[in-house]
């Protein structure tokens, strides 16, 4: 026995002898194997009627006892101290009793001291929030009858100071053996902070928000803004990032992709996906090429745009962040300087034939003069002659173009005899129509008179039957009409005038070329073995613009063509200079 608790056991021992009652203590005894155990040893009076008196003892070993009893309390101290520190209170409600147990913890979490709230039901009701006592009350009920596994709530509870601090509560419920519910325990934990650093975190995320969506829409609108002018101009765009995904197409570029591929433009794509058209296989070229001077391309047949290669970097980086490409359309302008190439070769050729042709008849003149017979000189004469005229004529149209675009050619307007006009102009053609067999009709009212520069109408007509004998094969037929009061196709404003058409059975024309017949220079490429500068039909049209009329041609390939000149009849009006 341990030698603190002999004396005690002694003075229990001396106090059941002389009182005969039980008496119980605790002591410690060394074990066999030196531990020491603690025991609880009961002292009983077997007979108080005998003088020799019997004492007998049990004795309980309650050292596993002693040592769980310790380890609680432990336990439960430390769950004081970290209840204390961690500022959580404690509650009890006993649901039967209607008393609710709050620790101090709880109370001070309110600013109350522990003397100043009770145990009782109301004490939690009117500090609960009005706007939150409705929801809280349907939570805890919901898990009274076993909806929910635990009880847990977010909610206002008044302070002493008449503020309010948001806790969360923790809670579960206790039941009986008949698994009604007895009690109800839980935690509050003050969440004011998190609360407010929530509120300021919604309020900043909400501005943060309201301000992106007020940049998007500023971002929206400069794009709706940018887009709109990009797709009112009539250059191509096309936009695309540094994979050849696309970023942005405008209108003309989705009319161009239609026209040259025959399909729409897709929404999506990556380009490389789109290789094998002949558009999108040019556009590639040049984006590999990486080379930033404009390059001409010819996506379909005839059709010449000029495209021009932009890298697009974001502000203070050396990153390309894509590509845009600008396409413009120059296929006139390609069309008229192929013909200002063709003009200047047809001109050279055309002055160099007649040139050639006058220096030697008169360098042969001036060399074999003496040797010559008469009819040899008068014919080299006449070849003079001849190719002096062809110059004369070529150096005409040119002026007559000159004088066109100067504004300096002025119509001597009065009235006059188509008959008259048609006939000279059959005596004109008159060897050229008989050597090679070609046969002129006429269909012409001989009495219909017409207001207008009859010089420059004659001209008209010459144009138009010289092509057509210029590009008829012999024994074929050539048709000129004139018709009064024309109310057709080509008068669309519904005007008094006349139509004056030739109709030939000549190689025709193809259909890519008819828009540009009346271009200055414009030859087809089926005709540069014929002689001519490409300005007669310009001259024509130049003409019947004076006259304030339209010119207008149809044609079959390899089966003939139509040309008609619409003249109104301007006797009420100013003559046009």
């Amino acid at each position: 026995m341990h030698p603190d608790d002999r004396e005690i056991f002694l003075d229990s021992l001396e106090i059941t002898r002389k009182n005969k009652i039980k008496t119980e203590f605790q002591y410690r005894l060394r074990l066999n194997n030196n531990k020491i155990n603690e025991f609880h040893l009961t002292q009983y009076v077997t007979d108080n009627k005998q003088t020799n008196l019997l004492i007998f003892g049990l004795n309980f070993n309650i050292s596993k006892v002693r040592i769980k009893e310790r380890e609680d309390l432990f336990t439960e101290n430390h769950w004081k101290i970290a209840l204390e520190h961690s500022n959580i209170g404690v509650w009890d409600a006993n649901l039967l009793s209607k008393k609710i147990f709050f620790s101090k913890q709880w109370k001070e979490i309110l600013g109350y001291q522990e003397h100043e709230i009770t145990d009782q039901a109301d004490e939690w009701d009117r500090r609960v929030h009005p706007e939150d006592y409705q929801r809280i009350i349907t939570i805890i009920n919901e898990h009274l009858v076993g909806q929910t596994s635990e009880y847990i709530a977010e909610y206002r509870m008044r302070c002493k100071d008449d503020s309010y601090k948001w806790v969360l509560a923790h809670g579960k419920v206790l039941r009986n053996d008949k698994n009604e519910p007895v009690r109800l325990i839980g935690t509050h934990a003050d969440i004011t902070d998190r609360k407010l650093m929530d509120n300021k975190l919604r309020l900043s995320q909400e501005n943060l928000v309201k301000k992106v969506e007020e940049k998007t829409k500023e971002v929206l609108k400069e794009k709706f803004r940018i887009e709109t002018m990009l797709d009112a101009i009539s250059d191509s765009i096309l936009v695309l990032s540094n994979n050849g995904l696309l970023y942005y197409a405008n209108n003309s570029f989705k009319a161009l992709f239609e026209r040259t591929c025959n399909q729409t433009l897709p929404k999506k794509f990556i380009i490389y996906d789109l290789c094998g058209l002949k558009l999108i296989d040019s556009i590639l070229k040049i984006i590999t090429s990486k080379d930033p001077k404009p390059v001409i391309i010819e996506p379909t047949d005839g059709i010449y745009f000029q495209t021009s290669l932009v890298h697009i970097f974001l502000p203070n980086s050396n990153q390309p962040l894509g590509t845009m490409i600008e396409l413009r359309d120059i296929t006139k302008f390609q069309i008229f300087e192929n013909m200002r190439k063709h003009f200047v070769s047809n001109v050279s050729h055309e002055l160099r034939t007649p040139i050639t042709s006058i220096s030697l008849s008169i360098n042969n003149l001036i060399k074999y003069k003496n040797k010559m017979t008469a009819v040899q000189i008068n014919e080299t004469l006449s070849m003079i002659k001849e190719s002096s005229e062809l110059l004369n004529l070529m150096i005409e149209e040119l002026l007559i173009i000159s004088r066109i675009e100067s504004g300096k050619i002025e119509l001597n307007m009065s009235v006059f005899s188509i008959i008259e006009i048609i006939s000279d102009v059959k005596k004109y053609f008159t060897l050229q129509l008989h050597s090679k067999n070609i046969n002129l009709i006429t269909n012409v009212n001989p009495d219909l008179q017409f207001y207008g520069d009859s010089s420059r109408i004659n001209q008209i007509i010459r144009i138009l039957i010289e092509n057509a004998i210029k590009y008829s094969h012999e024994y074929k037929k050539i048709e000129i009409k004139i018709l009064k009061n024309y109310l057709g196709e080509y008068n669309p404003e519904i005007l008094p005038g006349i139509l004056i058409q030739v109709i030939d059975e000549g190689i025709g024309i193809k259909q890519h070329e008819l828009p540009f017949v009346f271009e200055r220079f414009f030859r087809s490429e089926d005709v540069c073995e014929i002689q001519g500068t490409g300005l007669g039909l310009a001259i024509a049209k130049e003409i019947v613009e004076l006259h304030k009329g339209q010119i207008y041609a149809k044609s079959n390939y390899q089966i003939g063509s139509i040309f008609s000149a619409f003249l109104p009849d301007l006797r009420k009006d100013e003559a046009p200079k």
